[in-house]
């Protein structure tokens, strides 16, 4: 009953979204209610290939002796390549031991997912729930900015609830990524406890990969149930599309406009309309383009029929709103091409 319970009020959070089926294959959900499904989901990471998480009680679970580096388990059979130029979230739940558990001392637990830019490097963006037993005290332990060595901890506090529900959302249509995590005691509703937003770093390959982890440290007994995660959801999102800054200006004494609106980020591609303006003449194109190592925009748009002699080429940062200096042109039917 806890589990469906659990599993239900999850999928209400993510507003409907987990109970959808996949739309890519690197879209799903685990509960960990089979750990033979489950099997079929994960991969485990490591150089011995041997794996001290597994399935147990509904969660992923952990047991560790003797200091064991973490064991990760990476998002597919085949690790997952999940476009970095497509919007997407990937949450789970985690739970933390209330109290130190019995047998030989763990100091420290911790649980949460990581996300890499493949292929798989050393540094990963992470968010993780961190318990320490000899403070006394629980902390969210981040790293957002790809830095090596140990995380960035914040809202470190004495405070306790019974499950943690942490999400990570890549907005590349923005070029922003977002971190949050929410706590839930008994049925009262979840409580936002921090976030952060702050500029992709992911656009520097084209896919990145998923992994979670569950860890105590430096023992952690077999068959433990208080610490573990569940409800893991990785989903497509939609976001609305955006309209760029306007570029008004002269280019040697001839005035022009060149206004981007509608920008959708469809099947990792750039899509919309441009108005563009030379002097007097004018329209309106469709512009199509895609998003470069850098997270600029790449655009162009050619103007047929009535058009014919329109057309533009710009490359824009979303993330100063502006367009990058002398990398685009407009030009106009019977007029030299404007570089801006």
């Amino acid at each position: 009953m806890k589990k469906t319970i659990q599993t239900i009020f999850f999928a209400t959070v993510l507003g409907g979204l987990a109970q959808l089926p996949a739309a890519e294959v690197w879209e799903g959900t685990d509960d960990f209610s089979s750990a033979p499904l489950s099997d079929t989901l994960w991969k485990p990471m490591g150089k011995s290939k041997r794996s001290f998480q597994y399935v147990y009680d509904g969660q992923m679970r952990c047991t560790f002796v003797n200091e064991q580096s973490d064991q990760w388990w990476a998002w597919g059979k085949n690790i997952h390549k999940i476009p970095t130029a497509a919007n997407w979230t990937v949450s789970a739940e985690v739970q933390l031991p209330q109290s130190r558990p019995s047998g030989p001392a763990p100091d420290r637990c911790k649980a949460g997912f990581g996300i890499v830019a493949l292929p798989v490097g050393k540094q990963a963006i992470t968010l993780k729930m961190r318990r320490y037993f000899d403070e006394g005290t629980f902390a969210i332990s981040v790293d957002a900015d790809y830095s090596p060595g140990k995380d960035d901890e914040t809202l470190t506090d004495t405070s306790f609830c019974d499950r943690y529900l942490i999400f990570y959302t890549h907005d590349a249509l923005r070029q922003t990524d977002s971190m949050e995590v929410r706590g839930q005691s008994g049925a009262t509703p979840p409580v936002p406890l921090w976030s952060q937003s702050f500029r992709t770093q992911l656009s520097r390959s084209t896919t990145a990969g998923l992994g979670a982890v569950v860890s105590g440290k430096p023992y952690w007994p077999a068959n433990n149930n208080t610490l573990g995660m569940d409800n893991w959801s990785v989903v497509e999102n939609n976001p609305d599309p955006i309209n760029l800054n306007p570029q008004n200006s002269t280019y040697k004494g001839a005035a022009y406009s060149v206004a981007v609106t509608g920008l959708d980020l469809i099947n990792q591609k750039l899509i919309g309309t441009v108005a563009l303006m030379v002097g007097s003449a004018s329209a309106t194109l469709p512009i199509t383009g895609s998003i470069d190592k850098n997270g600029y925009f790449a655009l162009t748009a050619k103007g047929t029929g009535a058009n014919k002699g329109f057309g533009c080429v710009l490359l824009y940062d979303v993330g100063t709103g502006s367009y990058r200096p002398m990398k685009n042109s407009v030009t106009a039917p019977k007029q030299k091409a404007i570089k801006f």
